[in-house]
């Protein structure tokens, strides 16, 4: 059967995942389907009891990896909230510095006026 589960079943090769897995859905799921559909048809009670448990295993553990991957997406959009919250504090702390600064150039900008009219009213005293 071709997927791209790293592991299989133990009776019929089935796939079974593993954490780093990179799953094609339609592939995946269409092949299982096909082999699940093959046991069945062979008509053993057993099989298709092992058939269902395994497709009732797959669903439950599709459905933990979703609550998980739901789960890591909620905390990496809880941790972008928190840095862009962060970042704009310090824009906004790095404008009022700016700000502060270009008003105290200001000041200095004046007081140097202030003392070259000085300096030459004195030179043409």
């Amino acid at each position: 059967m071709d997927t791209n589960a790293t592991n299989r079943t133990t009776n019929y090769g089935l796939p079974k995942f593993i954490a780093t897995d990179k799953p094609s859905w339609l592939v995946d799921w269409n092949n299982t389907m096909d082999e699940l559909d093959r046991i069945i048809k062979q008509g053993d009670p057993s099989a298709m009891q092992e058939a269902l448990d395994l497709l009732t295993t797959t669903v439950d553990g599709l459905t933990s990896r979703l609550t998980t991957d739901e789960t890591h997406i909620d905390t990496l959009d809880n941790d972008i909230n928190n840095a862009t919250t962060g970042l704009k504090k310090l824009v906004s702390d790095i404008q009022a510095d700016l700000v502060s600064q270009n008003t105290l150039i200001q000041q200095q900008v004046s007081q140097i006026a202030s003392l070259d009219t000085r300096v030459t009213a004195l030179e043409n005293a």
